[in-house]
This record gives structure tokens, sequence and C-alpha cells, in this order.
């Protein structure tokens, strides 16, 4: 009897010890309140079941354990102590409580769990190593630390006051609701699969998603944001930024956002926009709509596109030993390359080091050098093909080896004057020299550089001259190889008003340039350069202006035109990027003929249409520093007498706002040499001449102009006396006019040189 006794009473034990202890009378009921026609618990296949099984009021470890999924939302629950005996839960869903702690521990198979609308203060998921979702929007917490959950894919904490979130090893989150916070700084280098970020309505004053390339969606509306860069996400879909501080917003990123749901309204100290090519015409038209009207639009924060893209690159190289491109032969500048793809045709030049590039997307492309004189040379391959199936980041590399074809030499020179001519002020001259035919070329004192001794003093030059006489200086230049082009920067005073020989604002004065052999050059008209350059007092250090001049004669339509582009960084920091963007009218040039013959620094040129662009690209350029870009180009053949050529261009420091320069216009009319007063005591001799002409006249001789044959001015030399000298033997032989201006009057004599 007492065995039987003992027995039962063991019995009884283990049967109690079986039942989970569930201290809050809600949470108890609602788990006996699950049946199979409702979906507060189901079983491990997803149905409905009734957890109190046995029909004893109570819950069994037993039937704990038949639980896979529970809900228990909305039941006035304070306390979920017995939630740990369900050890096989996966799925819990605790919403609309009154819960202030919630202990999970134990619940290992948990992935699931939402316990939105209570009133927790923290939350421990530490003990939960397979948890995919957790929703715990609207409590009280003010931190949530969910670090070394790589298994998390969705999470949602909005309207706390979170002031930190913790997301360190967080490697599969997929989705991040955390809006209607506190939260100041949220580093995201962890969440590399992020594609959906919700983070309006918080105090964020910078956020970094430099390393979410698969984020898509973008919520950041009323925060404090100063700069927002999106460039590396290149499946950006949404972004919305309205109601923050943003003074500069990045989105060249490869794709349009555009044609999303983008938003940044309410951003008045809004002032850049970087943007690919295709955004900016949308852009510049939504902005207003926006309230937003002074924001400077344009692609330039970069120089390659954003998000992926092709590359087509390589060298042009010329055979100088004619072996074959090899290690000893060197990659050549300024060599225009183009691209066509069928339907859209650019160009882009070989920079310093002989290199270029062209970034493309999907497709087939044609790439072909350029040359200016294409006939002096050889070139292989001609032309490069270049298939491009898919946008995969593919690289083809395509170099050209340019050779001599026949004997061809053939130079040039030109006068850029970098700082300009002021009364009783330095000026610099900046002396361009390249070689354009295909022979290596070295001369002694074979380049020149003249001016008026009796207007201006030699100062200095970066490279010392050989010889230097009054009004000229002379230099020699060794193993110039075809395509290179070089430099000479010449420094001079400018006589001020109360000199001797007074020079003064809007005095013109004339230097020439030259470069020889002349002998045997395949085109001596571009081995002389004249330029008449006006004398100025104040000057606007960004400008761009015509070498040749505002006038011109009608036999000079066609030919090229040389621009020298000059700017300055007039901003109190330095400027690390200068994009100079030329828009060309294509009815007035020959987009075709454009050549580059120098700049101040390492500059990539590209041309898309009838868009030039000048990059200089990380110049680092000081405050109040200089910087110019020496370029020709041909005027339309098609041009008429009267017709008038203009050239400006835009010219961005950074992501300010471009300057834009005055119009370098230039008119093409007859040279007017009308003469007043016929001075018929004006006398020259010999004629023809062949180093030296005298002049003589009956009252002093003021000035003697020398012309071309196609009216271009020459020199102008001054004079005080009745009879004049002037040095021909610079000269080549050909026939000239003498403008001579007397105090009588004056004179038009034409002078044949022998």
């Amino acid at each position: 009897m007492k065995k039987i006794l003992l027995l039962l009473l063991l019995i009884s034990g283990i049967s109690e010890a079986q039942i989970v202890n569930i201290p809050d009378a809600n949470f108890k009921a609602k788990l006996l309140a699950a049946n199979t026609l409702n979906t507060i618990a189901k079983d491990a296949s997803g149905n409905n079941i009734k957890i109190d099984a046995n029909n004893d009021n109570q819950i069994q470890l037993s039937e704990a354990l038949t639980v896979y999924e529970l809900n228990v939302f909305n039941s006035s629950i304070v306390d979920v102590v017995g939630i740990q005996y369900f050890t096989n839960l996966t799925d819990f869903a605790c919403a609309n409580n009154q819960l202030t702690s919630l202990n999970l521990s134990g619940l290992n198979n948990l992935n699931f769990l939402n316990c939105t609308s209570n009133r927790l203060t923290t939350i421990d998921v530490a003990q939960l190593p397979v948890l995919d979702i957790l929703y715990c929007d609207r409590n009280l917490l003010t931190t949530l630390d969910v670090s070394n959950h790589p298994s998390l894919t969705r999470l949602a904490c909005t309207f706390n006051q979170l002031v930190s979130l913790n997301l360190s090893g967080c490697t599969n989150l997929s989705s991040l609701f955390c809006w209607n916070n506190q939260l100041t700084t949220l580093d995201l280098s962890d969440v590399i699969m992020l594609r959906e970020l919700s983070a309006s309505i918080n105090q964020f004053t910078d956020i970094n998603v430099s390393n979410l390339h698969n984020l898509q969606y973008i919520y950041l509306d009323n925060n404090a944001l100063t700069s927002f860069d999106a460039t590396n996400l290149p499946q950006l879909n949404s972004l919305y930024l309205n109601n923050n501080q943003l003074t500069e917003l990045f989105i060249k990123n490869g794709i349009n956002e555009l044609s999303g749901e983008t938003a940044f309204s309410g951003n008045p100290n809004l002032r850049y926009i970087c943007a690919d090519e295709e955004e900016l015409e949308e852009l510049l038209s939504r902005l207003p709509g926006m309230g937003l009207t002074n924001v400077n639009v344009n692609s330039y924060c970069s120089f390659t596109p954003g998000g992926d893209y092709n590359t087509i690159t390589g060298k042009a190289i010329f055979d100088s030993d004619n072996t074959g491109c090899d290690a000893s032969d060197l990659a050549q500048p300024f060599v225009k390359v183009k691209i066509n793809d069928g339907t859209n045709q650019g160009a882009t030049f070989t920079n310093r080091t002989g290199d270029y590039s062209f970034y493309t997307q999907a497709g087939n492309f044609t790439v072909t050098p350029e040359i200016e004189n294409p006939t002096f040379f050889n070139i292989n391959p001609a032309n490069a093909v270049v298939n491009f199936p898919l946008v995969d980041n593919s690289i083809s590399t395509n170099n050209f080896c340019i050779t001599a074809n026949g004997v061809h030499p053939d130079l040039e020179i030109a006068i850029a004057p970098v700082v300009p001519a002021r009364p009783g002020s330095n000026a610099v001259y900046k002396i361009v020299y390249k070689n354009k035919g295909n022979q290596v070329l070295s001369q002694n004192y074979g380049i020149s550089f003249f001016y008026n001794q009796n207007l201006m003093s030699f100062v200095s030059a970066d490279i010392t001259p050989e010889s230097q006489i009054p009004s000229s200086l002379n230099w020699s230049y060794a193993n110039l190889m075809p395509f290179e082009s070089r430099s000479i920067l010449v420094t001079m005073r400018i006589n001020s008003p109360t000199d001797p020989n007074p020079v003064n604002i809007d005095d013109i004065l004339v230097l020439t340039s030259s470069i020889s052999p002349q002998a045997g050059d395949e085109n001596v008209n571009d081995n002389l350069f004249i330029l008449n350059q006006t004398v100025v007092g104040s000057y606007d250090p960004n400008d761009i202006q015509c070498l040749q001049g505002d006038v011109l004669p009608p036999a000079q339509i066609g030919n090229y035109l040389h621009y020298l582009i000059r700017f300055e960084n007039t901003g109190t920091d330095y400027a690390e990027n200068i994009v100079v963007k030329d828009i060309i009218d294509p009815a007035k040039y020959d987009l075709s003929s454009m050549q580059i013959l120098g700049s101040s620094h390492a500059v990539e040129a590209r041309i898309n249409g009838n868009i030039a662009e000048f990059i200089f690209q990380n110049v680092n350029l000081d405050s109040g520093g200089h910087g110019n870009v020496l370029l020709k180009l041909k005027s339309a053949s098609t041009l008429i007498t009267g017709d008038m050529v203009s050239n400006r261009v835009s010219i961005f420091f950074d992501y300010n706002f471009p300057v834009d320069t005055e119009n370098a216009e230039t008119v093409f009319e007859a040279l007017s040499i009308a003469i007043p007063n016929l001075d018929n005591s004006v006398e020259i001799y010999p004629n023809p001449a062949n180093e030296f002409v005298n002049i003589k006249a009956a009252t002093a001789i003021n000035s003697v102009e020398i012309y071309d044959v196609q009216g271009r001015i020459l020199v102008t030399s001054l004079f005080n006396e009745t009879s004049a000298k002037i040095d021909l033997s610079n000269y080549s032989s050909g026939i000239y006019y003498l403008k001579i201006k007397t105090d009588n009057g004056s004179k038009v004599e034409k002078l044949i040189k022998k």
C-alpha cells in the first residue's frame, strides 16, 4: 500500500513538472484560446493548432513544443515569462501589448520577431542566432544592438527614441527602417546587401552609403544633411532628401534615378548637383518646381561615367627609328583619336604620357587616330574595331603605331599672351612651337622672338636665350619629336605712360615669333606668327581670345584661328579640378579641325558632338593661381565677307557656378587702309629690297606698319625722324605693304622682298 501511494505521488510530481509556469494571466489566456479556428498558434506545417490539447487549462512542456508560430498581439500582456519553453518557436508576434522587457533566451530557432507597439526600453536579441526579421517599432528604445546577426535581413525600429544603432556584422541586412528616432550617426559599413534605407526624421548631418552598391531605395527626409553622395549606387531607384540642409548632392552613378521617385525640395541652401549627363536637362526642368532656382548642375564631380561602363584605352606611339614600335619609342601627346559607334561620334586627345581613353556602354565602336597631316604618316592599325556585348567594366587596349611616310618636315609657332600687357607692368608671353611633320628636328638659333625695344624691355625667360640683341631673342631646339609641343615663357616690361616712349591703354603692341628651318618646310605660313596685342588697364583673368585679332581679311576664311583660354582661381582656397567647356558653333567652325598646341597643366581633352571639354583633374590650383590652354580651330570654309565667328567658354572651378567668358569675336572683312591725308613726299628705297629698306619723308615719320599680302599687320615701328631704316632680314621673299604715317599724312607703298 505504501508503494502504491509513493508511485502516485511520483507521477503527480512529474506531471506538475511538465506544466509551463506562465504568471501573466492575459498571456496564459491567449495561449489557452488557441485552436484550429484562429491563427494564434501554428505547427511546423503552418496549420492552426490548439495548444491545450488535453483541455486541462494548463500548458504542458510537450504542448509548448508543438508550437512553431505564435501570435499574441493586442492582449494587454505585460510579461511573457514562460515563452522560453517554446523552444521550437520560429515566429513570435507580441505586438500591441504592454511589455516593458522581453527575455527570449533559449529560442534558438526564432527567425521572426514582431514586438511593435509595446513599452520596451531595451531589447536583447543576442541569444537569437538565426533571427531573420525584427519589428520593434513604436516602443521606448534608446539603444538597439543587433550586431553579429548575419542572418538578419529586415529590421524595423521606427518611432522609438534611438540615439544609437549597432549594425556591425549584419552582412545580409536587406531592409532597414529606422525613421522617426533621434539618431545622429549610423555606421552602414557592414550592411553591404542593403536594398532599402528608410531613416527620415532623425538628426543625421552626414551618412555614408558609398559601399552599399545594392541600395535601391533611400528615404532621408527631415534630417540635417548638408551633403549626400550617391555616386556608388548603380541600382538607385528612389531618393528622398526633402527638408534637409543640403548644399551639395552627388547622383552621378550611371542610372537615372529621376525616372523613379526622387525629391529633394526644402533645401534652400542647395547650390550644386552632380548628375549623369543624361539627367542634366531633366534636373534643370524639375528644380523650379521644387523651389530651387539657384543651383549649379553639371557632371564634373568625376570624369568617368557613374555606375558600370566599359573602357577603350591605348597609346599613340611614334616609331622614331623605323624599327617598329617598341619600348624605345615614346608615346606622343595631343594626338587626336576619334570614336564612332555607327550613330554618334566623338574624339579625345592623348595626354602628356600619350594615353587616350573612351568610356562606353555596350556596342560596336571604331577608334581611329586623326592626324593634322595624315599624308605624312602611316598608322598601324588604321583603326581598331571594338565590340562590347555587355556593360561589365571590360577594358579593351588598342595601341597605334605611327611611322613616317616619306620625308616631311613641318613646324609651327605661336605666341600666347598669358599675362596681358599693361602700362608700366610685366607682361608674360608663351612661345609655343610644335612639330607637325614626320621628322625629328633640331636647329641652332631656330626660334626667334621679335619685339619693339622702344616700347618694352626684356626681363627674363624660363629658358635662357642663346643670343640676344635689341628687339630680338633667339633659342635653339633639339630632337623635337613629331607631334611634340614645347614652350618658352618670356617676361617683358611694358613702358609706362611717363617713359620717353610712352605706352598707353589701347595702344597696339606687335610681337613676332618665327621658327626655322623654313627651307623645305611643308607649310611656311605657320613658321611666322604675329601677335597684335592691345594694351589694357584692368583685365578679366578668365577669358578667351582669338590671337589673330578681331578683324581678318576674307582671304583667311577657312584657315586656322588660334584661341588662348586663360583661367585664374579667384577663390580663397585651392581648386582641385577645373573644367573648360567650349560649345562650338558648327555653322561657323570646322569641328574636325581642332588641335591642341599646349596647356599650362596636364589636361584631358574630349569632344562630344559640338562640345569640347578641357579637364584639369587634380590640378590643385592655389588661390590666385593661373592656367591656360592653347588650341587652334579652322573657321568654316562656307563663310563669306562680313561674317563673324564667335567663341566663348564656361570655366568650372570644382563645384562652383561656372565663370562664363566674354565672346571672342572675329569679323572677316577687307583690310581698310584708307588714307585721309596723302603724303607724297614719302619715298622708299631700294625696292625690291634685300636686307634693308630706307624710308624718307619731308616731315617726321611717326610710324611704319608692315602688312603681308593677305592684309595682316606684321610689325609696327615707331620713329621721330624724317628718315628710317627697316630690317627685312627675318622676312621671307614675297610682296609686302608699308603704311607710313608722318606729321603731314600717310602713304602706302608696295614692297618686294627678294
